[in-house]
């Protein structure tokens, strides 16, 4: 749960804020750091679904990671973020 809301706030914080922020340019490494954990996370999750493993992740917990993802790629791509794809 702690994930999900903490999913939420990123989330909302750029659908509403960051768009309206002149320049987002303050806040390049709070969003650096978004990018690195969510990889981080994502590259981790993989790793144990292809060991066979599976994932324990909750469905409504990756959507929220994929919104954040897509939304960091809208905003970074590609002035901050160019190996993005």
């Amino acid at each position: 749960m702690v994930r999900f809301f903490g999913l939420s706030l990123i989330r909302d914080w750029m659908q509403n804020e960051l768009p309206n922020a002149s320049s987002a340019g303050g806040y390049h490494q709070a969003r650096h750091e978004i990018r690195s954990t969510l990889m981080s996370w994502l590259v981790r999750l993989l790793q144990e679904m292809s060991g066979g493993e599976g994932s324990n992740v909750p469905f409504f917990l990756l959507s929220n990671v994929i919104t954040v993802f897509t939304l960091s790629i809208k905003f970074d791509f590609p002035s901050e973020w160019p190996s993005a794809f």
